[in-house]
Formats: structure tokens, sequence, C-alpha cells
């Protein structure tokens, strides 16, 4: 019974008036105060005055609050973009590959990654009442952090495979083939600079 209280609790303070500033509506209204307080270009990296003791979960479930006020309204819209990034690289791979069973797989992988970064950011900026979902990729904690990673990497791997990828990837100079032939090539200007003039 207790548990429904609390679920209770937490959507009426989401949604109605806050009245209990030290009890269900503490949480969310550091929150907002730590969005508030970066402004437009934050207070610094590192700077964050909420993350200490202030506000409770800062290092997974409000980390995009501390976000907010290290790096301010420029940097949640990084992330924001960054994001949806993510998500358009895989709706190219959806539209672009040809197996069904690749595009069901990444369109779910999508629904959850994308899916679950919005639902965090909705609960840190009061759209949604606190329900403990931690920010895809950004949140401490190693075992979403692994799920996370393990799903992006499938998506890498059905990418590789979309038509005509591995014709242009074998197109392009490997990583570690352009690095050698810059450091070559630097070797080689050194080597002229410190050769003396008669020789």
């Amino acid at each position: 019974m207790a548990g429904n209280t609390n679920r209770t609790d937490r959507i009426l303070a989401a949604y109605g008036p806050c009245e209990d500033l030290a009890g269900n509506c503490y949480q969310a209204l550091h929150g907002t105060w730590g969005l508030a307080t970066g402004g437009l270009m934050g207070v610094g990296l590192g700077a964050s005055r909420e993350k200490w003791s202030y506000l409770p979960a800062a290092h997974n479930d409000y980390i995009f609050a501390i976000l907010g006020e290290e790096l301010g309204l420029l940097g949640t819209l990084l992330v924001l973009v960054l994001y949806a990034v993510l998500g358009l690289g895989m709706m190219r791979v959806i539209r672009r590959h040809p197996d069904p069973f690749v595009k069901i797989t990444t369109a779910g992988i999508a629904c959850w990654v994308v899916g679950q970064a919005m639902l965090n950011i909705g609960v840190v900026i009061g759209v949604f009442p606190v329900i403990g979902v931690p920010l895809p990729l950004m949140s401490a904690g190693g075992s979403a952090l692994v799920a996370t990673m393990l799903a992006l990497g499938v998506v890498i791997a059905f990418a590789r495979d979309e038509p005509g990828t591995r014709e242009a990837l074998a197109a392009r100079p490997g990583v570690a083939r352009r690095t050698v032939s810059v450091m070559a090539g630097a070797a080689d200007r050194v080597r002229r600079v410190r050769l003396p003039r008669g020789g």
C-alpha cells in the first residue's frame, strides 16, 4: 500500500500543486533549480552546486539537470542534437537495410534508447513524474551502460551490412593507414629540417 501511495504522490507532485517542498517535490524542484542556475552558458564544467548532496540521484537519474547547470542551455541542446543524430542514424539503417529482422530489431533499439532519453529528460524538466529512468550513455551505472552499448554495437554491425557500405568502406583509406601516412610525412619533414645544409 505504501508503494502505491508513493507513486500517487509522485504523480500529484508533478501535475498538481507542489506543497511538500521537503518531501515529494524536493527532487523535481532541485532539478529545475539546477537547470535554471545554468542559464545560457552554464556555471562551468565541474562547478555544479546541486550535485553536492542537494539533488538526489544527481549522478544517474538527474544527470541532465547537472549537465544543464554546468554547461547551460547550449550544452543541453547539444545533448538533444546528439540523441537526434543517433536516432536518425538508426532510421537510416531501418530504411536502407533489406532484411526485415534487421529493420525490426533496429527499430526496437531506437525506440528503447531514444525513448528512454526523452523520458529521462522529460522527468528532469518536469513534464513527467519522477520514475527513476537513467539517461542512456550518460548516467552512472554499469549495467544500463553495458546493455545500451551492446544494443548500439548490434546496430553498428547491422549498418556494416547495408547495401554499398562494404564498398564505401573499402574505397576509403583506413584510419590506421591514414595515421601512419601522416606520421611518416611529419617525420620526413622533421628529417629534412634537421639535415645539414651541405648534406
